[in-house]
């Protein structure tokens, strides 16, 4: 009777170990087989803002271009386009074209932002490098 004792007292420790198992387990993640994986290139995007405040001789326009350096790889230009306007076409991968974006809505210190306008360029030309037009 000793031995039956035993192995019931196994089994309930194996019960209690396949409970406690379970409990803590998660399922499995699946991951595909490189074979079927697709690869999307990222989205180019272009947009014409409009920043408008005091955002001219504030050193706006440089700070942009030092900001679109510090993203990196993005392409086009910034300007005055009046007193209390600068105007950017900016182009480049999504994600670092939205970046720049919500930089531009905030600025650099001593500027204050009171209007970002941003629409997205249909046929946008082909820019070469991020700068400052006179």
């Amino acid at each position: 009777m000793a031995g039956f004792v035993g192995v019931k007292l196994d089994k309930e420790r194996d019960n209690e170990r396949d409970k406690e198992y379970s409990q803590k387990s998660q399922p499995a993640a699946f991951i595909p087989h490189p074979s079927i994986l697709r690869i999307t290139p990222m989205s180019s995007k272009t947009y014409r803002v409009r920043v408008h405040g005091r955002v001219t001789g504030v050193g706006f326009r440089y700070s942009a271009l030092a900001e679109a350096e510090r993203v990196g790889g993005l392409r086009g230009w910034i300007r005055n386009a009046d007193a209390r306007t600068v105007e950017c076409l900016v182009q480049g991968e999504e994600a670092e074209v939205l970046a720049l974006l919500a930089w531009l809505h905030g600025g650099p210190p001593g500027a204050e932002v009171t209007e970002c306008d941003a629409e997205e360029v249909t046929r946008p030309p082909r820019l070469e490098t991020f700068h400052v037009r006179a």
